[in-house]
């Protein structure tokens, strides 16, 4: 049986081990978040805009459902019933 001064001493090696391991990790990934931002969109913006103004005003083509729920819902059913 190992002694109970033994066994606090091998579990401080393993936590100091496993927060050596650790360490480098999370210093690693909060390099990546800082990383630099995605690219801007090709599309100009008056174009874009414009697809944008014209699909938040197409009308549906399918008849609406009948649900309360947001999830059973399609995005144009939404829009139309925020509208």
């Amino acid at each position: 049986m190992i002694e109970p001064e033994r066994r606090r001493s091998e579990s401080r090696g393993c936590r100091a081990a496993l927060l050596a391991l650790l360490m480098p990790l999370t210093l690693l990934s909060g390099a990546a978040c800082t990383s630099t931002p995605p690219a801007a969109p090709t599309t100009p913006a008056p174009v874009a805009d414009q697809e944008l103004a014209d699909r938040l005003s197409a009308p549906s083509p399918i008849a609406a459902g009948d649900s309360y729920w947001i999830e059973e819902l399609t995005w144009m059913e939404v829009r139309d019933a925020i509208a």
